[in-house]
């Protein structure tokens, strides 16, 4: 053993694993869910009047989703969507019908994020409309970046399906 290995021996860090959870996702993390793997392409951190919650985009076999999150009352809730683009909407409806389903109109809003990804961070700003079966078993969201729209349907995450494998 050379002289450098015996005096810096014990100083090896040992590498402790990364571990990830639904507030703490990064691009290039693996999303398992219901038997499908996902690949994070984007974070993007949003906050609304001193409220904030993180949402991540995803993609599978060419498709994309979107993870919502945030933190109610100590308990992380979460909502898994898919990205659609033939839902009939303008901002002042009450009700949408999608799939042979109704959505009542639930909330809106203004929001401004930071989208990260693998390439760099970007700016947003967003006007927001969320709808819900009357059961809350499917929810519609409808983000309008200046005119250019965003629309996916989704259910409450079922996090005990949930495995996040760090990427970096």
């Amino acid at each position: 053993m050379g002289l450098f290995k015996k005096l810096f021996k014990g100083s090896k860090k040992k590498e402790v694993p990364i571990e990830r959870n639904l507030m703490s996702i990064l691009p290039g993390d693996i999303i398992m869910y219901f038997g499908e793997d996902y690949e994070v392409t984007a974070t993007v951190e949003w906050v609304e009047d001193g409220y904030s919650w993180k949402e991540y985009k995803l993609t599978n076999k060419g498709k994309a989703f979107w993870i919502s999150a945030e933190i109610d009352d100590g308990e992380v809730s979460a909502g898994f969507y898919e990205v659609v683009e033939d839902i009939d909407f303008h901002e002042n409806k009450k009700e949408l019908k999608y799939r042979d389903m109704v959505f009542k109109f639930e909330e809106k809003g203004k929001a401004q994020g930071v989208l990260t990804s693998k390439l760099g961070k970007q700016n947003y700003k967003c006007k927001y409309y969320q709808y819900e079966t009357e059961d809350g078993s499917q929810k519609i969201s409808i983000e309008d970046y200046d005119g250019e729209m965003e629309m996916s349907i989704g259910e409450d995450l079922k996090q005990n399906e949930v495995n996040i494998l760090p990427g970096s």
